[in-house]
């Protein structure tokens, strides 16, 4: 559903791009322990200069419909729950929510 680029933010500031795609949904405990792993790699690459702890989104793909905006800093359990949420979705059901969705953003902005 959500293909996102999960990146460390410690190494990428001290110039490595040390990161992994990871698709969303997955258990949460999966996804936690793929957050360490990517810190873990990260830590590694610097040398060990310091514990890396947090995380950015540096890039993202949907397969399908957009339903929700995904940033740099989303919260990446939040997210996770979401698409856990509409996992089961057919795709014209998470069509006809995007339409719906947009048409209201359309109509509060005019």
């Amino acid at each position: 559903m959500l293909k996102v680029y999960i990146t460390d933010l410690a190494a990428y500031n001290q110039g490595f791009l040390i990161g992994e795609w990871v698709e969303l949904p997955m258990a949460m405990e999966d996804l936690e322990n793929k957050v360490l792993e990517i810190l873990k790699k990260g830590s590694i690459e610097c040398w060990f200069n310091e514990e890396h702890e947090e995380i950015f989104i540096t890039d993202f793909e949907w397969e399908g419909t957009q339903l929700f905006k995904v940033e740099e800093y989303s919260n990446l359990e939040e997210i996770n729950y979401k698409c856990e949420q509409l996992e089961d979705w057919s795709e014209d059901d998470q069509k006809r929510v995007a339409y719906v969705l947009a048409d209201m953003a359309g109509g509060l902005e005019s």
